[in-house]
């Protein structure tokens, strides 16, 4: 068996149970992990591999590190990927066309975005839009400015409501440095509202679904062009596996690409709608302001 070069940055709370699963595969698996805890960021590898080599080092790439496949400046458009059409099901509860229509992008599954209000607060409110209100100046607590938490919901945002709601929303934004400590601000009551992961959401927080869409943060799958197919879909056969979908379901409360949901974040058994921009919308975006706004008081 060929050995794979994989780039690995998925849920970081869950990283220590991901590597047991990932052992499943045996010998001949280098993982480069990135994210919470990691010495360096996946953009920052993405970048130099673009520079050095034109394309990435990567035989696989497993990431909810979603810049780099929204910006044309890393990933997006350059052709780097082998089609995956038809090799994993997205299931009953992810729409793959409404997250990718690229044949190269494989869905394990999706991170949905929930509103949390303090237990002080007697009212959760119900939309983005209403976050955008003069009323929350400093007052929603969120995660990282440069992580797929923080900039998934500015980015959708700015997708249903236009340039000068995102600027609004982050006039009333704090941010803090990861999302777990923002669940933690909002739980002791420092701020009354907080923006988090699905994954940040049980332990008696009161969260509930924006009404207007849950900004999805999804685990996008990749395998080089340039990678032994074979051997780079039987290691992503791993993470489609019903055992570790069955973890992410239960212990991110994500939307799985099999399996159920987890009763606890879905009771009647149906996710939430949620958003994630489309590829027209992408192609016409100006990341580049986008990426300058969020890096902005960092």
């Amino acid at each position: 068996m060929a050995r794979l070069n994989v780039y690995w940055n998925n849920i970081c709370l869950l990283r220590k149970s991901e590597e047991m699963f990932l052992a499943e595969y045996g010998e001949g698996l280098a993982v480069t992990y990135f994210g919470l805890g990691a010495p360096r960021k996946l953009r920052e590898q993405i970048e130099s591999d673009l520079a050095e080599t034109g394309g990435v080092r990567a035989d696989v790439i497993v990431s909810t590190d979603l810049d780099i496949f929204q910006d044309k400046r890393l990933l997006r458009g350059k052709n780097l990927f082998a089609d995956l059409s038809g090799r994993f099901s997205s299931g009953p509860y992810i729409d793959k066309t409404a997250v990718s229509a690229d044949p190269c992008f494989a869905v394990s599954q999706i991170l949905p975005m929930c509103i949390a209000a303090a237990p002080s607060n007697p009212a959760c409110p119900q939309t983005l839009y209403e976050l955008c209100e003069p009323r929350y100046r400093h007052k929603i607590v969120l995660g990282g400015r440069d992580t797929a938490a923080g900039r998934s919901v500015v980015m959708t945002v700015w997708r249903l409501y236009g340039e000068d709601a995102a600027l609004a929303f982050l006039d009333n934004a704090v941010f803090t440095t990861v999302p777990a400590v923002a669940r933690f601000r909002v739980a002791r009551n420092e701020y009354p509202v907080a923006i988090l992961p699905s994954a940040l959401c049980g332990g008696g927080i009161q969260a509930v679904f924006p009404s207007d869409g849950a900004p999805a943060i999804p685990t996008f799958a990749v395998a080089s062009k340039t990678a032994p197919i074979a051997d780079a879909l039987s290691f992503l056969r791993i993470l489609f596996s019903g055992r570790m979908q069955a973890f992410y379901a239960e212990r991110a409360f994500a939307i799985p690409s099999s399996g159920p949901l987890s009763p606890l974040l879905y009771p009647d058994g149906k996710p939430p709608p949620y958003i994630y921009p489309p590829d027209a919308w992408l192609d016409g975006f100006d990341m580049e302001r986008f990426a300058a706004l969020m890096d902005d008081g960092c």
